[in-house]
């Protein structure tokens, strides 16, 4: 999952480096898809950090201002939760009411699309006055919303997975087809997808291991091990599929790289999905005295959790995944002026508007169930764990579970179907 963070945190590294005019002498060109895109990833970027210093002081913030609205909305016990529900659902109406502002929209000389691409100081006044308002709405309002978030943390689950296996197959792809343009001269991409397989092959099992080893005895979950053996059937599962030849016959892009990433990250969930159960005795739980422990795994859990939200907030409305390949391609048609950003979509959009905002907006009910450890309300503020409880626990399992099955629809959907065009040839 390291290597997952890395590429997808590259991803979003390079479409914000873009928005630089030079660097170190040299001009830098962008396109205007890819900088409307990085201004909205930084909008939910600073959102998501917002309501983590709210999550965790919002008491300590909120109780100065002399408004009794806002100290009546801030229990002591749970104003962190109401705090976060607040500034997501400020995020999700705002991507909401883009989304469907946005519909049918097809090229850029729709008078939509400069909104979509412009107007920001418009954008950021209603963000803020959406999110302190927020403040002034009944906890009641936001109870409801917790509801919705749940929900739409879910849809926004199954996305990030379709998202996942495309990555994986774009990323077996990409590097192949580099290599099979010259097998001698291009070997380092060969080796390099070799050893990325074998690497993450070695995250998945170590990881398993350290499971059985940390979780087994002694731990009052005894059923941890049970998940542990299941996850490395399913790591088996998905590598034999990978490599039989009656599956390669059918579906020859298939191989080990795609099923090392979909293991490494079906053993990472199981792993972070241990470490949220609330009440097992193992040297992480929450009441252990290793207090920088705590901290680092809520480091590392925060920093994969953002860069996998924007990740799959970009991608989420590309027009290859939404079936306009032939719009997409159009739109890509043509060469930037040296030194200068251009537009990229005068003839065709090359993402979906609408799609893009309505996986943002699932995004931030996503970020919601994190912070609030996806439970309706928490009246305990004592502890900064941001990821802990049974319903996180359970849905983690259930992500696991859902990654291998969608995986290896890709995999034997050819097979079981060989009469239809996947796109293969």
């Amino acid at each position: 999952m390291g290597l997952i963070a890395s590429c997808c945190a590259a991803s979003a590294c390079s479409c914000c480096v873009g928005l630089s005019c030079s660097a170190c002498g040299t001009v830098l060109t962008i396109k205007k898809s890819e900088a409307t895109r990085a201004w909205y990833a930084g909008i939910f970027l600073l959102f998501a950090l917002i309501a983590w210093v709210l999550d965790v002081w919002a008491y300590d913030i909120l109780h100065w201002i002399p408004w009794h609205v806002i100290q009546d909305n801030c229990p002591e016990g749970s104003c962190g939760t109401f705090s976060v529900y607040r500034i997501a659902s400020a995020l999700s109406l705002f991507h909401t009411i883009l989304a469907l502002s946005m519909i049918g929209i097809t090229d850029g000389k729709d008078a939509r699309a400069q909104f979509q691409d412009g107007w920001w100081p418009v954008k950021f006044v209603f963000l803020g006055v959406a999110a302190v308002g927020s403040f002034l709405i009944p906890n009641t309002v936001f109870e409801v919303y917790a509801w919705i978030a749940v929900f739409g943390a879910g849809l926004f689950l199954l996305i990030q997975l379709v998202l996942l296996i495309d990555f994986a197959h774009t990323w077996s792809e990409t590097w192949i087809g580099k290599w099979e343009e010259d097998e001698e001269a291009n070997a380092a991409w060969y080796y390099g997808l070799v050893a990325c397989s074998i690497i993450m092959y070695l995250f998945a099992i170590g990881l398993a291991i350290t499971m059985y080893v940390l979780f087994s005895e002694g731990s009052s979950c005894w059923y941890n091990p049970l998940v542990v053996t299941l996850g490395l059937l399913g790591l088996i599962t998905v590598t034999v599929s990978s490599i039989h030849p009656k599956v390669h016959e059918f579906n020859p892009r298939v191989g080990l790289l795609q099923s090392s990433v979909v293991s490494a990250y079906v053993m990472y969930v199981i792993w972070s999905a241990i470490l949220s159960e609330p009440t097992c005795t193992g040297p992480f739980s929450a009441d252990d005295s290793n207090d920088w422990i705590k901290w680092a795994t809520v480091v590392v859990g925060a920093i994969i959790t953002i860069v996998a939200v924007l990740y799959a907030s970009l991608r989420a409305g590309s027009s290859q995944l939404v079936g306009s390949e032939e719009k997409s391609l159009k739109a890509e048609e043509g060469e930037a002026p040296e030194g200068q950003d251009f537009d990229d979509e005068t003839s065709a959009t090359t993402y979906n508007y609408s799609m893009f905002h309505v996986a943002l907006a699932l995004g931030s009910m996503y970020m919601a169930m994190l912070l609030t450890n996806w439970t309706i309300i928490d009246h305990s503020t004592e502890s900064i764990w941001t990821d802990m409880g049974w319903v996180s626990v359970g849905v983690k399992f259930a992500c696991a579970a859902a990654a291998i099955l969608l995986y290896l629809w890709t995999v034997f959907a050819p097979v079981l179907f060989p009469d239809r065009d996947f796109g293969l040839e």
